[in-house]
């Protein structure tokens, strides 16, 4: 709740801080007009009106999501931008079902591509040490489905989405003899092999966010 000629300071304040983050949008909010009221004690200094006096004021009631971990830092922002001696403000659990996100994913090559060159691919970029496939080498493939991982039951789900290929770490045998009766090829490439390049992501991340707080992220291998 804030004075209309100060609320465009503290929204700003809000949003820079971390409010209001809804997807790729940043500075999201509800701002609904009202009038405030309040009576001045001995002892306060209030920014307007005077002691004993009831004061009513044109007021902004700005509403923003805020992710917990940015809570503080946002009623901080709000609290140093606001030019009221007390800051009125609300805090609102909101429960919200959030995105779902699988643990895999699908995705279409512009052309097929022939089995082999497939994998010399993940060689290529993986250096993965050894690495099994359910058929044969001149086998063509349009799409690529991935979970890192032991997830080789996702492989079904894989086929019954359309991939031509479903990666993953840690195929049993029998995986390998039941994906040879499928259009989909199981390809296999260790659990360590996939799981690597997503934790060095995490890594990275983890630097940036840690980073200069002076807490040291190491990656092992």
């Amino acid at each position: 709740y804030v004075p209309e000629d100060h609320a465009q300071r503290v929204f700003a304040a809000a949003a820079e801080a971390g409010a209001g983050r809804i997807g790729a949008y940043t500075h999201c909010s509800f701002q609904t007009r009202g009038t405030g009221t309040f009576l001045p004690q001995h002892g306060a200094r209030p920014t307007i009106g005077s002691v004993g006096r009831l004061e009513r004021v044109e007021e902004l009631r700005i509403e923003m999501i805020v992710p917990q971990r940015e809570l503080q830092g946002v009623i901080a922002a709000i609290i140093d931008a606001h030019p009221y001696e007390e800051v009125a403000y609300d805090v609102y659990v909101v429960k919200n079902p959030g995105a779902f996100y699988g643990r895999g994913r699908l995705g279409e090559l512009p052309l097929k591509v022939a089995l082999d060159t497939v994998l010399a691919q993940i060689q290529d970029v993986l250096g993965s040490p050894a690495i099994r496939c359910s058929h044969k080498p001149d086998f063509l493939i349009s799409s690529l489905a991935v979970a890192a991982g032991v997830n080789q039951k996702l492989f079904w789900l894989a086929a019954r989405a359309g991939a031509g290929a479903f990666i993953t770490g840690g195929a049993s045998l029998q995986d390998m003899m039941l994906a040879d009766n499928s259009t989909t090829v199981l390809i296999d490439i260790g659990y360590a092999a996939s799981v690597m390049p997503g934790l060095r992501r995490l890594c990275t991340q983890l630097e940036k966010t840690f980073g200069t707080d002076g807490v040291e992220v190491v990656y092992v291998e």
